[in-house]
């Protein structure tokens, strides 16, 4: 799933990894995917190709890395089931 993120203000542009996890004290991510951030206007925006094949409905934790450093940022997620496969925006 192509999948956009507007990564926190004041995020500098770099290689980011996209991770999606079950837990905040680090990442053993079901989902992870690598992607270069972009200035949209006066957001960071990186863009991944997330297989989420491995990730069932429920709460997970979602971390952006900057340049492979420690993972320390993270957000919740909450992943619902796809109801409608031709809905872009379902699951999210």
């Amino acid at each position: 799933m192509k999948v956009t993120f507007v990564l926190p203000e004041g995020s500098p542009p770099g290689n980011y990894d996209v991770m999606i996890g079950h837990t905040p004290d680090g990442p053993k991510p079901s989902a992870w995917a690598h992607g270069l951030s972009k200035a949209n206007g006066v957001e960071q925006q990186v863009t991944v190709e997330l297989d989420l094949s491995d990730v069932a409905a429920g709460d997970y934790y979602l971390w952006t890395v900057l340049n492979n450093e420690e993972p320390t940022i993270y957000y919740p997620l909450h992943v619902s089931p796809v109801i409608d496969p031709s809905d872009t925006h379902c699951g999210f």
